[in-house]
């Protein structure tokens, strides 16, 4: 047996030894990655009546720094 085979064997052995996560636990980076999502969304999205050819870019852009302050904070939070 190789060294790379008994090494993925300790790993598979130690991986079920592992509790399984639990049902309701969120990633920190879930909030920082929705605004994500959400701003390039709004960012693309041009419609043209009721301003809200300006307005949704804006919202989007918002959401955007929104995110990134978010996922600073937990970076100096976990990192540290």
């Amino acid at each position: 047996m190789t060294d790379e085979r008994r090494f993925d064997d300790l790993l598979r052995e130690d991986a079920a030894a592992l509790p399984p996560p639990a049902a309701g636990e969120i990633n920190p980076w879930s909030m920082a990655m929705t605004r994500v999502l959400w701003g390039l969304g709004l960012i693309t999205i041009t419609l043209n009546f009721l301003y809200l050819d300006v307005i949704l870019p804006a919202v989007g852009g918002l959401l955007l720094v929104l995110a990134d302050q978010h996922a600073l904070a937990q970076c100096q939070t976990v990192c540290l």
